[in-house]
């Protein structure tokens, strides 16, 4: 018995007391739609909030910015942020799926006491993973996209040593102080999931269990299909338009001659 049977059956589900088919294609098109809406909303609200409690933790760093040509489109940008948002979805999931009832995404006819019944783990079926992948993306991609908007903006803080003895200055992109939190956030999490995983279905001794664990780890990656479209749109529009470093200094781009002697 695999995790197949846990999709397009046509009792209703209790989340939209629809057949699983008609509430599949539900989370679907909200997946989207939410995606391309929080990748507007997300940076308009979250990132001027990040910069105000950044400057309260870092108060001796200034802000400002270097002109640079976004390279959103390029292969390796693109293959970066599509293994993060895999990576931030599987971590959201780490802690989301133990804590849902997966009764609310299976058919009635279907539901948890039947899995559970065969000694398959109900919350890492199909229909439950795909469910909570569609609900979860937008907030996945709302956030990713604060620290796209920063990194794409060439946004930069530094600071100047006034001391005599140690006139050192540091300058760094303020993306990576955002991003670092949320890439340590999803690898460790991400790595939860994969272990809970494999716990849960290689207590299930009735036969092989190898293809499902690898079905429940990367049918996630459905996410990073899902946000080709609300990413288009974001490089296109969304970090044109959000002129985070309007009144900011631009700062000089130094070689490497300018910061040695001789």
């Amino acid at each position: 018995m695999s995790i197949k049977i846990s999709i397009f059956q046509n009792s209703p589900i209790p989340l939209f007391g629809l057949p699983q088919a008609p509430t599949i294609i539900i989370l679907f098109f909200l997946a989207i739609l939410g995606s391309v809406i929080s990748v507007f909303i997300f940076p308009r609200l979250f990132t001027p909030l990040f910069l105000k409690l950044k400057g309260l933790i870092r108060r001796k760093y200034k802000d400002a910015y270097i002109e640079i040509q976004p390279r959103c489109f390029s292969r390796n940008m693109l293959i970066r942020r599509w293994i993060y948002i895999f990576l931030l979805e599987l971590g959201i999931l780490a802690f989301l799926v133990p804590a849902i009832n997966p009764a609310l995404f299976l058919s009635l006819e279907y539901g948890p006491s039947y899995y559970e019944s065969l000694g398959v783990p109900p919350e890492y079926t199909i229909g439950v993973l795909i469910s909570l992948t569609f609900l979860t993306l937008p907030f996945v991609n709302g956030l990713w996209s604060i620290g796209w908007v920063m990194e794409d903006a060439g946004l930069m803080h530094y600071k100047f040593e006034k001391e005599e003895r140690n006139r050192l200055y540091e300058i760094e992109p303020v993306y990576r102080n955002y991003s670092y939190y949320l890439k340590g956030y999803a690898g460790i999490s991400s790595i939860l999931f994969l272990y809970n995983v494999i716990i849960a279905w290689i207590q299930v001794t009735s036969e092989s269990r190898i293809a499902d664990i690898i079905a429940s780890i990367f049918l996630p990656a459905i996410a990073i299909l899902l946000s080709i479209p609300s990413y288009i749109i974001y490089g296109k529009f969304v970090n044109k338009k959000f002129l985070i470093h309007q009144d900011l200094k631009q700062l000089q781009i130094l070689d490497e001659s300018q910061i040695l002697e001789g």
